[in-house]
């Protein structure tokens, strides 16, 4: 995974996909722009939630990227709670978390 430094040796930022991944994603979006535009409606209206509803706005308070991924983890689990809440109701939810 190549590593470019930015500023100090204690920064980093992590490249995380291989140039052939990145290279056939494009070609599949170049085919067929609709997908994208449907991934962006379905994909893009939870982590607008996670942020204004859940983080309020706000930037993650931990450092680093485990730290950050476990921050961003409760938060998803605080989302989906709240989304099954309002699915099956309050009394289902804490029965099956009891379970």
């Amino acid at each position: 995974m190549p590593v470019w430094r930015i500023g100090s040796a204690r920064r980093s930022v992590s490249h995380l996909f291989e140039p052939d991944v990145v290279e056939a994603n494009a070609r599949r979006v170049a085919e067929r722009p609709e997908m994208m535009k449907l991934w962006r409606r379905t994909v893009e209206h939870p982590f607008g939630t996670v942020k204004h509803e859940i983080l309020r706005n706000a930037r993650l308070l931990k450092r680093g990227l485990s730290e950050a991924k476990g921050e961003l983890s409760l938060s998803v689990l605080a989302y989906n709670l709240k989304r099954l809440t309002n699915w099956k109701g309050i009394d289902w939810t804490l029965a099956a978390l009891r379970a």
